[in-house]
């Protein structure tokens, strides 16, 4: 996949651009707060109309618009040529794709794969569990419309289960929502196992690529209950129930599972250097652009935002080299790469939300 051309109005401080992409290396040059993140932002919105910076589509509003637009043109390996159009208002999104109105979600989701690099990335490994879950998540939902589907189903029964659980309900009505809620929670383990070891096995070759060493790298799932199956977790959920009414919520299940990234052994969050610590969530990062192209027959576009500061010269070189040959990569910064791995950029300058050759 490659996006050629976006249109964009009204987002962030971009009032008005009209861009197109030729070749597959795109630099976006300028000082910091001038619109070089908000273009990586509008472009990642073609996967999921979800942003990695904010979950306030406020936020991505023009001071005073009510609305903004994105026109995206595309050589897709499926879709051919196509246009997508996506409208953000304050309290809706809309999706036409080839002048069709999208009006399942699902049925977009994933479509147009982009795959993020930002600095805030590393709180995959400092942040909250959370955050884990969101990008294992994310990573599942916009490949696979079963987990996509299970995952819809397990947190709104885990809502109303929770609901009931706060009005001291009777146990046939608590039971009504643990049978929705097993055959979900056993689908999502299941294919949560299956991705980490995916995410696995690539992290450690691409890791190797950035540093230079081996320092075994790995990701480990750390589930809060064995709910391999559905009667699995009936069982657990029928065990915990009195104590889950005296908390006023479900204490175990897929929505408390966490993830650790290690390195030699030992955990990366509290034994390893920044460097190794940024260069472990670079390559979980290439990882999960490999996991989309298997999982979707389409080379995603990266999007790499400022990533490299914190490195030194031999990972950031070894991150340039990481990356494969044959995808589409637009990254910014406050001055131009050095020549190396990938020489042949294409510039786009920005300043106060305008863009120029």
């Amino acid at each position: 996949m490659r996006i050629t051309g976006l249109n964009l109005q009204d987002f962030r401080n971009i009032a008005s651009a009209s861009l197109e992409f030729s070749g597959n290396h795109h630099f976006i040059l300028g000082a910091n707060a001038q619109g070089k993140s908000n273009l990586l932002e509008a472009l990642s919105l073609v996967t999921a109309l979800r942003s990695f910076r904010t979950r306030d589509i406020g936020d991505m509003l023009r001071f005073g618009a009510d609305r903004a637009q994105m026109r995206y043109l595309v050589d897709h390996e499926k879709e051919g040529n196509c246009e997508v159009l996506c409208e953000l208002k304050v309290n809706r999104k809309e999706i036409t794709l080839d002048g069709q109105k999208i009006s399942r979600f699902g049925d977009f989701l994933g479509k147009f794969p982009t795959v993020v690099f930002s600095s805030h990335d590393i709180q995959f490994l400092r942040g909250s569990p959370g955050l884990r879950r969101r990008f294992m998540d994310l990573s599942l939902s916009v490949m696979d419309t079963e987990y996509y589907a299970a995952m819809r189903s397990f947190h709104k029964s885990l809502k109303d289960r929770n609901l009931l659980l706060k009005q001291n309900a009777d146990t046939a009505e608590l039971v009504a929502f643990e049978k929705v809620m097993a055959p979900a929670a056993a689908i999502m383990v299941a294919k949560r196992h299956v991705l980490t070891a995916s995410l696995c096995d690539k992290m450690s070759a691409v890791y190797q690529e950035i540093s230079g060493t081996d320092e075994t790298p790995a990701l480990i799932f750390k589930p809060s209950c064995d709910c391999g199956s559905e009667a699995d977790f009936l069982k657990k959920l029928e065990k915990n129930r009195a104590r889950d009414i005296v908390y006023g919520s479900t204490q175990t299940g897929p929505h408390r599972d966490d993830y650790t990234l290690g390195l030699a052994g030992r955990e990366a969050r509290s034994f390893s250097s920044e460097g190794q610590q940024r260069s472990l969530v670079l390559a979980l990062k290439l990882a999960q652009v490999d996991w989309f192209r298997k999982n979707s027959g389409l080379k995603p576009v990266i999007l790499a935002d400022d990533i490299l500061g914190e490195l030194d010269e031999v990972r950031r070189e070894g991150f340039w080299r990481a990356l494969p040959d044959d995808l589409q990569v637009f990254a910014t910064g406050t001055t131009r790469p050095p020549n190396g791995p990938n020489p042949s950029w294409s510039f786009l300058s920005v300043e106060k939300g305008v863009f120029t050759k």
